[in-house]
């Protein structure tokens, strides 16, 4: 009966919390540049055409309130779905870049005891390394 292995996301925890932390950091400068700028584009809308139609001065208050509201709750809603996404992105994205940092330190600390350790390094389809097995293969059986 086949079980399926569980994959163990969490390597090396203190490198993929600082990747992640770095993508985190990323998307939260997006995320308030982009609310900063919808702000300011309706206040600066509601001073426009307060000046210019001053009758309809409630009106547009009332109205802009509403759209400040429906941004804020949509910032928060969305702030969160990307906060979210963030996380799992950066810890899948730093698996695949300390998975085989890790995998290769391991193989290098086995070639002291065991010869034929660098030919069982085998990386996954989706690393950012694994041309890097059979160039070091090739390099030890050169010596």
């Amino acid at each position: 009966m086949y079980v399926p292995r569980l994959r163990k996301f969490l390597v090396e925890p203190k490198i993929q919390l600082h990747i992640t932390l770095y993508l985190l950091s990323f998307l939260l400068i997006g995320i308030v540049s982009i609310y900063w700028n919808l702000r300011s584009s309706l206040n600066t809308t509601l001073d426009v055409i307060t000046a210019t139609v001053p009758k309809c001065s409630a009106v547009a208050d009332t109205t802009f309130e509403v759209l400040r509201q429906a941004l804020d709750r949509n910032l928060l809603i969305n702030g969160i779905i990307v906060f979210s996404c963030g996380i799992f992105g950066g810890i899948v994205l730093s698996n695949r870049i300390v998975g085989p940092i890790f995998r290769l330190r391991k193989v290098l600390k086995e070639m002291g005891t065991d010869e034929d350790a660098l030919s069982k390094l085998k990386f996954r389809d989706n690393d950012y390394f694994k041309d890097l097995a059979p160039l070091l293969q090739k390099l030890v059986k050169k010596k």
